[in-house]
């Protein structure tokens, strides 16, 4: 039992730690200019975009006999891959959308990224 009290004491810490860090970025922000505040926008989205395309490394494409140029495009325009980026980043999406960062023309990265859906298909094509 000693276990599952750790495990659960951790889990509350870390609970602890997400809604302090949600409250400092939601405070922060709220104290921005509008110049920095677009900034802070443009950057967090265009880091986003490269982090969420760097999620497959390469090498697992030709490790399977795929050429990875071909195997990474494959996966971009596939919805399933597509879906399940926007729900694996839905929290912090909705988090920071209420919070005042995805807006503005940064948007459109986070659309690049999967993490928001686009507004029609015939758009997502051209895009992807």
């Amino acid at each position: 039992m000693p276990l599952a009290r750790t495990s659960s004491g951790a889990g509350q810490e870390e609970a602890r730690h997400v809604s302090f860090a949600r409250a400092e970025v939601a405070d922060g922000i709220a104290r921005l200019s509008r110049p920095a505040a677009a900034y802070h926008r443009f950057a967090t989205a265009f880091v986003t975009f490269f982090i969420v395309r760097s999620l497959i490394h390469p090498g697992v494409y030709s490790s399977v006999g795929i050429e990875p140029k071909r195997g990474r495009q494959e996966a971009l325009a596939n919805p399933p891959y597509q879906e399940m980026i926007r729900w694996a980043g839905e929290k912090i999406v909705g988090f920071l959308d209420e919070a005042g960062m995805v807006k503005g023309p940064a948007k459109s990265l986070w659309r690049r990224a999967f993490l928001l859906p686009y507004r029609s298909r015939r758009r997502q094509d051209a895009l992807a």
